[in-house]
Formats: structure tokens, sequence, C-alpha cells
């Protein structure tokens, strides 16, 4: 298939969720990466071997430009949408349990518990207030869907599920255990170092691979989770393409497929180039008489928390401060755009959400500081639009 088809397939289905006064696209489910959980489930019917590359922030349009032309012609490539926020935090979830934000209540890198009034991160399991930290002994239940992961779902069906690479590097990680529920995990040691050499880890992860297709087991899927985002967002895209041979890639792929597995390429969201600022809102925000708790959101897409009597006036601030570089909604007026897709009054864990959220428009809204020239959270194409591939279906 050519570039220019694969492309315009892209720029079609961003076009048909496209909604002017955003900047962006509505997410749809049925177009949305809340899809792949049942894809998976289909090549678990018609296969015995499963084997996934799971990139983060791999955008459709970089995968075009750099992955696309070495794919094998039998190879089918399809466009989805990410979920919103397009943040790691909420598209893995969706990703692994096949529910939206809404349904699964993880709304970003970090949000609001009602039941400590204060900020949480869920990466590192930690509470914020201020410059206040501390660490919850017991990590706060991310999946509210209740929904079996992928893993657990395939175990019910006789399969064995592995596990590579790891979400985040904190030792209490309520992510990384609630998302590997039902598989066998394995991270690769120096994981730390290995995520900003991303071929290193990209062989790591194709080597731990083919050693786990060798062993004897009857139906079996190898889930590579392949963090490459932090050095996206600190390098770029292009500095990606220098460092990564596609071709290679793409060719131990091939092989692999030619052994009788088929293999699913998927991303979770994209990045768009950032303005890069000494400043962000978290840290214009903190301790601010006006707000309850600390920014939360992620990215390009932040969440703001103001007492009940400064709403209106926290609201008319952050619109004059941000200007042309965001749309500042109040959580009613982003549910009823449809931007979380299920209505207000059944979603889960609504709270978690701000009373206000600021979604960025252009490159200068300001977001993570100074060290990111890449980010993501938002509504763009480049943010939204991903990858979801399928190799070798013939070889089940």
């Amino acid at each position: 298939m050519g570039y220019s088809v694969l492309s315009q397939r892209g720029d079609d289905l961003y076009e048909k969720r496209y909604v002017s006064e955003l900047e962006g696209c509505v997410p749809i489910a049925d177009d949305s990466i809340v899809t792949i959980y049942d894809t998976i489930g289909r090549l678990s019917r018609e296969h015995k071997k499963i084997v996934v590359f799971a990139f983060d922030a791999v955008g459709y349009d970089y995968f075009c430009d750099n992955i696309a032309l070495f794919l094998p012609e039998y190879a089918d490539i399809n466009p989805l949408t990410s979920v919103f926020p397009s943040t790691t935090a909420s598209a893995w979830p969706s990703i692994i349990t096949g529910t939206l934000p809404a349904q699964h209540g993880v709304y970003g890198t970090s949000f609001r518990l009602r039941e400590y009034e204060k900020t949480y991160i869920w990466i590192s399991n930690t509470l914020n207030h201020g410059d206040e930290r501390s660490i919850l002994e017991n990590p706060v239940r991310l999946n509210m869907s209740y929904k079996p992961t992928i893993f657990e779902a395939l175990s019910q069906k006789g399969w064995i599920s592995y596990y590579n690479g790891s979400h985040g590097q904190g030792v209490a990680n309520p992510i990384r255990t609630e998302l590997t529920r039902g598989a066998i995990c394995y991270t690769p040691s120096h994981y730390s170092e290995l995520k900003y050499q991303p071929q290193r880890l990209i062989n790591v992860l194709l080597e731990k691979t083919n050693t786990l297709l060798s062993q004897d087991n009857e139906r079996v899927l190898v889930w590579n989770y392949c963090d490459i985002d932090d050095y996206i967002h600190e390098r770029g895209y292009d500095s990606l393409s220098a460092a990564v041979s596609w071709k290679k890639f793409v060719e131990d792929l091939i092989a692999i497929n030619n052994s009788g597995a088929v293999i699913v390429i998927l991303s979770d969201h994209g990045q768009i180039s950032q303005h890069q600022c000494t400043l962000n809102w978290l840290s214009i925000t903190k301790n601010h008489p006006w707000l309850k708790c600390n920014t939360g959101g992620a990215g390009r897409t932040l969440f703001f928390y103001p007492k009940k009597d400064k709403i209106k006036e926290c609201k008319r601030w952050l619109e004059n401060a941000m200007g042309d570089s965001a749309i500042v909604l109040t959580r009613r007026e982003a549910f009823e755009r449809g931007l979380f897709i299920v209505d207000e009054k059944d979603a889960t864990e609504v709270e978690r959400i701000g009373e206000i959220i600021a979604i960025a428009k252009t490159p200068c809204f300001v977001s993570a500081g100074s060290e990111y020239v890449s980010e993501h959270g938002g509504l763009t194409k480049e943010e939204m639009i991903v990858p979801l591939v399928v190799m070798g279906e013939d070889n089940g």
C-alpha cells in the first residue's frame, strides 16, 4: 500500500471526527484504541502465537514516514484515534482493558482524590498538596471498570501471556501492577537507561521474544511494551529516526511472522512539537489560594481544581492567561461536547477530572517545562491518530 494512501487514511479519520472549535477530534469508540482489546481477542481465536510490539508515543504520521514503507504488502495497516486525554496514563488502560477513560477512571498522569483532597500521581503512588508529598501505603485502584486485562481474559482460554517492559520505574507503581495482571512479567536490567537507547531496547525485546517463542507453549502471547515516550519528549522524532533502524526492526518481525506468529504493532498516542519555556502550569498554580489541589491531568490537557466560590473567577483568569494557546472548559462543557464519550452522570470517578479543563490548541501552550521539545495530551492529529498493524494472519 502506497504512502499517499496510508497518509490519507489518517487524514480522513481525523477529519471525520474534527470539531473546529476544539482544534481537534472527538474520539469515537468504534474508531479508537479501545478496539485493540477485541482485535487481540479475535486473533486469539484464529492463531496460536501472537507477538505485540506496543510503542508508547509513535504517532500515525511518524509511522507512515518511517516504518510503514518497510512493511510487507500483506500487512493490514489502519489508523485509530487515541482516547481523550491522549496521554499514556489514560490510553494504556483503555488498550489493555478495552474501556474508555470515563469507564476505567484514569483521566491523566495526576488527578484529585476527593477522599484526600490532594492530587494523586499514579506512576509513583504519591499524594501532592502544594509542596507537600506523601506516599500512600495502599495503592489506589485505577481501573474502576473492573474489566479484566487482555492477559486475564486470555488466561481463561488457556493462553500464557508474557509482558516484556515496564511502565515507569517506581517500586510502588500501581499502574504497572494493574496493567500486567494475568501476564508473566519481564523487565530488562538497566531499564531506565534502555529507555533512552531505543535501538538497544528494541533489540532486547526482540531477543526475549524469540526466547519465549522457542518454548513449547500451546498458545502464547508475547506483549512487548516499548517505552520510548520520554525519549521523544526530550529529543523529538527526528532523533528517534536517527537512533533506530526501522528497516532492521521490520525484517526481524517478518522473520518471527514466518516462524508462525501473527504480529501486531500498535501505539497509544503521538506527540507534537512544543514550545519550551521555563515555567509550567503546575509551578504557576502551586499553593495558589483559589485552588484546593495541585494542577492535574498531563501535558497538553490540564485539570484545575478551584474552590467552589472561585470557579468562575479561576476560569476567566485561565482564559485570559492562556489566550489563543488553549480552549478552557468547565467539566460539564467537556462532557457536553463529547470529549469523554460517556455522559457525565455515568462516568466513573468523575471528581478526578478538574472543575476546569484546559486543552492545548497551539505549540505555545505552557505545558511541561523547558526540558520537553515534544508533548501530548491534546486533540491535534499528531497527538490523536495512531497506527494499528496486523501482519500475517494467514500464518495461523
